[in-house]
């Protein structure tokens, strides 16, 4: 369904809202986690001329509201030069940030608030708080969008976390003000494509087997547009059954969910190219055999950009280090090869992107990597570390139990002595390469 001459449009679920609720804790233990996320973001602005991101990525993700990665961060670190726009694209119910706040939780066919699940509430009973007191307050009571931290204090929320949304809600506003991001209005003639993606009632509700699981599913099916209050109505699910059969499904269901609404969303805001971080996880899962615990150290995670590159020579701080490039160096790169970015981008000739990537893996090569003892957990992949750091919300509530898809594996190791006649740089090159392909189909 994706249209190829939308391919310069990228739209990944690596930057869900609901995933980047590890980070609020991941930035606290490790400081070095933003200049990884910083380095997905500067490849995937390299890969793609626009990464579109929904007003909720952006406005309602820990990422982008932290104040050690947020708009500031952003604002100078992600320029690509004055030769190319601005690389995020948001996409909006509303052409201004305020009115984006404002519709988060106004609907104007009810007469009570929406019961918005806000990932910037950093603590998830609060969140669920202020979830049930939206859904309880009249329309008439919020009017601008300072009125909705009023709400977050009457349901308890830390006043760190007000003041934090405060500030940060107030610098992206001044960005916007300035020209720093592009804020594009949904276009209401792209409806959600729900039988493309999900199929017919019955095939959606198929898999499941208990009774409370396919009547929600039943429910779920017509209702697939409506992310928020769907999120919050799985967290009470969650908190209601403690049969293990129930919550097992459950969660199977929110990661099916997960996957449509993303697909989804990626052909609604026009984008050719698509990032499943989820699906990869789960096809890319090894769980140590000799490990009872369920906690995330024994569980690891990737993408199919490190599995192939030897990880005993190979450039296992390349994300880091994509993210420590001076912005000077980063723009430089733009700038040297606009015309092999532009072929690329709008004709897929990947024999021009290799010659950006080349350019661009001897830069990272003179970057010195960070001290072992600064990685948490002796994470030996940084790629792989990133994609955990997103999953981290993703496990804890879906991915227990996990099961080993071992035809994956095998695919694995296939690839990854495959690669071991090049040198590790022209490997890394190659998944690179490999893994915008793949987003495009």
């Amino acid at each position: 369904m994706p249209d190829s001459k939308y391919n310069h449009r990228f739209f990944s679920d690596f930057y869900d809202s609901v995933f980047q609720r590890s980070y609020w804790n991941l930035i606290d233990k490790d400081s070095l986690s933003r200049f990884r996320y910083l380095g997905k973001l500067r490849l995937d602005a390299i890969l793609s001329h626009t990464i579109v991101l929904t007003d909720s990525q952006v406005f309602d993700g820990a990422f982008f509201l932290h104040p050690q990665s947020g708009p500031s961060f952003l604002a100078n670190n992600l320029s690509r030069g004055e030769i190319f726009n601005p690389a995020i694209e948001v996409r909006a119910r509303a052409s201004r940030i305020e009115d984006i706040l404002l519709m988060f939780v106004k609907n104007p066919d009810t007469s009570t608030l929406r019961a918005f699940s806000f990932s910037g509430i950093r603590d998830a009973d609060r969140r669920l708080a202020v979830s049930e007191l939206l859904a309880h307050t009249s329309y008439e009571k919020v009017n601008e969008w300072k009125d909705i931290l009023s709400i977050f204090k009457s349901a308890g929320v830390e006043k760190s976390n007000i003041d934090l949304l405060n500030e940060t809600w107030s610098k992206w506003i001044e960005l916007q003000n300035k020209g720093f991001i592009t804020i594009v209005k949904w276009e209401k003639e792209r409806g959600f494509p729900r039988d493309f993606y999900a199929g017919t009632i019955d095939e959606f509700t198929k898999p499941f087997k208990t009774e409370e699981v396919k009547t929600f599913a039943t429910w779920l099916h017509a209702h697939l547009e409506k992310r928020s209050t769907i999120e919050v109505s799985i967290e009470r699910l969650r908190n209601t059954f403690e049969n293990d059969d129930v919550r097992r499904e459950l969660r199977i269901l929110e990661s099916r969910y997960h996957r449509i609404y993303d697909q989804a969303a990626s052909w609604q805001h026009r984008c050719g190219s698509f990032e499943s971080s989820t699906s990869t996880l789960t096809e890319m899962i090894e769980i140590n055999a000799n490990e009872t615990s369920s906690s995330l150290g024994n569980i690891e995670r990737g993408t199919r950009l490190e599995f192939s590159v030897d990880m005993n020579d190979a450039d296992r701080f390349f994300l880091y280090k994509l993210g420590t490039m001076p912005v000077g160096k980063y723009e430089e790169l733009f700038w040297t090869h606009s015309d092999n970015i532009s072929i690329w981008w709008y004709h897929r000739d990947v024999n021009y992107l290799k010659r950006v990537l080349d350019t661009l893996t001897k830069e990272i090569s003179n970057i010195q990597s960070p001290n072992d003892d600064t990685m948490p957990n002796n994470i030996s992949s940084d790629v792989l570390k990133v994609f955990m750091d997103a999953a981290i919300e993703f496990s804890n509530s879906l991915l227990k139990p996990i099961y080993v898809l071992l035809a994956g594996l095998v695919d694995i190791r296939i690839k990854y002595f495959s690669g071991r006649s090049k040198n590790p740089r022209e490997r890394l090159i190659q998944r690179i390469i490999d893994l915008a392909k793949e987003r495009s189909g």
